[in-house]
């Protein structure tokens, strides 16, 4: 990863943290911690042309940008659900209310299930 990616990422990260004001949570519901900090997740992928924008932008902790990229592959509906949540947070450019707060612990309960419940 080039210095200047890291950067460019870091620098978006700061701004977000400043207009969406995340506290001890992500927008996945996932608790922020010293070593479950904040990362930035491009909600359209680099690969396929997404720009490392705000609008492009979620802010997810390690835990659940890995969870996330997990879902990818193993469910790819709820994938773009999450997505076009992120989406939607981005138009608001204010911090959750507690109805987004609400469907974001919707949707991690159906991605923990998906990802972590066994297979009959």
């Amino acid at each position: 990863m080039s210095k200047i990616y890291v950067n460019e990422n870091k620098i978006l990260l700061d701004e977000m943290i400043k207009i969406y004001k995340p506290e001890d949570m992500d927008w996945m519901s996932y608790l922020v911690t010293v070593k479950n900090g904040l990362t930035f997740h491009h909600i359209v992928e680099q690969k396929n042309g997404g720009m490392t924008t705000i609008e492009n932008g979620a802010l997810l902790t390690k835990k659940a940008h890995r969870a996330l990229n997990m879902l990818l592959t193993r469910d790819s509906i709820l994938y773009n659900d999450w997505n076009g949540f992120f989406v939607d947070l981005n138009r608001t450019k204010s911090p959750m209310d507690d109805y987004e707060k609400g469907y974001s612990k919707l949707l991690k309960k159906a991605t923990l299930k998906v990802l972590y419940e066994k297979k009959d």
